[in-house]
């Protein structure tokens, strides 16, 4: 989403089996033939931090893993590849919610639905934000910062 390409996504590798006689092994998360190193997590996963820039611009959306293991004499073995393709996910999530005021003091609430772990957003009739972030479910909630006037209230 427009979030994630704002920022860093993190791609993890796992390597299962590798060579006993390994000594090192490098690994490069690659975008149309750029490199991006991974990092050795210590428990058979290596992680590279891609910009979320690359992967929504990507001319071809696919993301190859490449690991070279080295043994104890520093000879290279052949690289390993695995690659898999991925999509973009450019469609804004809906936000519908319900507006309430439990308490009857003009102090606002909204609820609502949206994609799971996103941004939302809440502006109140007075100008002022709310920002929260969904859960798992995509459930969330978000109380007014104080007594508001009528208006309109929006959520993104």
């Amino acid at each position: 989403n427009a979030s994630e390409a704002a920022g860093s996504v993190a791609i993890t590798v796992t390597i299962a089996n590798p060579p006993a006689d390994a000594a090192t092994t490098a690994v490069n998360v690659l975008i149309d033939g750029v490199a991006y190193a991974a990092t050795d997590n210590g428990d058979g996963t290596w992680t590279a931090s891609v910009p979320g820039s690359v992967l929504a611009g990507a001319t071809t959306p696919t993301v190859t893993a490449e690991a070279v293991f080295t043994d104890a004499a520093g000879n290279d073995a052949d690289p390993v590849t695995g690659s898999v393709n991925y999509s973009v996910d450019v469609t804004a999530p809906g936000a519908e919610f319900v507006l309430s005021d439990p308490d009857g003091d003009n102090i606002p609430t909204a609820t609502g639905t949206t994609e799971p772990n996103s941004d939302v957003t809440v502006t109140w009739p007075d100008g002022t934000q709310t920002q929260v972030t969904a859960d798992g479910a995509g459930e969330w909630s978000a109380t007014a910062p104080g007594v508001q006037p009528d208006g309109a209230v929006s959520v993104v």
